[in-house]
């Protein structure tokens, strides 16, 4: 799309498009669907290695109805499940659940665990079998898979979301979600992306917003704007602390996905006072 913008090309004979790997932003789906033909559809499939698909949700759902609540911080809809499928959200632990038994299934609209289970979902790693304990939950003869991503179920049963367990910023104020929390900062346009890291000890971090701007910027300017931004909203009022970085590290098969882990690592050493 980025190159059909540029060119002025088109694939008008494209009518049917799949985005796998990674969250797709609002702007890839209208750059997408500009450059191929009229009336094409893309969808956006989602799921995990060992459980795929899971859900799915169609581009023209998301512009004209969850995109919006996106920009606001309620995380970025991924659908509803597949037939085939069947998956709750449980409370967060970073404990092994060795049955199904032991789940503390949430309610709707309160963010967890998402987890997965039908015949989509691997019942086993072969190949690093300590994995298993953390990953697979036991259901008679079943077996749930525990995606490790965080969200929550709106009334209509679509899953919201919100970021991986694992890259969660535990403060001594509460527990902040990665993508909702981003979302409000990359709505500025002198922002190209964020990312949220904690830094510290456990459930005392430090919330750290890490910034790719736009070109050049007067940072003292954007900073101020985004800490306004900050204590806008509820769910990111806690945040202080902004970083500067040149390009965010992704991962190198989606070149999308934000190596977080790699950031609060940094972080650690550019805030006052750290080394």
């Amino acid at each position: 799309s980025n190159y059909c913008q540029v060119s002025g090309e088109q694939i008008p004979t494209l009518t049917n498009v799949f985005s796998c790997g990674a969250p797709v932003p609002a702007a890839v789906l209208r750059s997408t669907l500009a450059c191929v033909g009229a009336g094409a559809t893309m969808h956006t499939p989602y799921g995990a290695t060992e459980s795929l698909p899971v859900a799915s949700i169609e581009a023209s759902e998301v512009l004209n109805e969850t995109a919006e609540q996106t920009d606001q911080g309620a995380g970025i809809c991924v659908g509803r499940k597949f037939d085939t499928v069947d998956w709750q959200v449980i409370r967060i632990t970073d404990e092994p659940i060795a049955s199904i038994e032991q789940v503390d299934q949430l309610p709707t609209g309160e963010i967890g665990e998402l987890i997965a289970k039908g015949p989509q979902v691997s019942p086993a790693y072969v190949v690093g079998e300590e994995h298993n304990a953390a990953a697979k939950i036991e259901d008679g003869g079943a077996v749930w898979h525990r995606l490790g991503d965080v969200g929550y179920f709106d009334d209509e049963q679509r899953f919201w979301y919100c970021g991986r367990k694992a890259q969660r910023v535990i403060t001594a104020e509460g527990t902040l979600f990665t993508i909702p929390c981003e979302a409000v900062f990359n709505s500025h346009p002198s922002v190209s992306r964020t990312a949220l890291v904690g830094v510290g000890p456990a459930k005392q971090q430090a919330a750290v917003l890490v910034v790719e701007p736009v070109g050049e910027v007067v940072r003292d300017t954007l900073e101020a704007e985004l800490v306004a931004l900050a204590e806008a909203h509820s769910h990111t009022r806690s945040i202080k602390n902004v970083l500067w970085h040149e390009s965010l590290p992704v991962d190198v098969r989606h070149n999308s996905k934000i190596n977080r882990e790699e950031l609060a690592v940094w972080a650690a050493t550019q805030l006052p006072g750290d080394s």
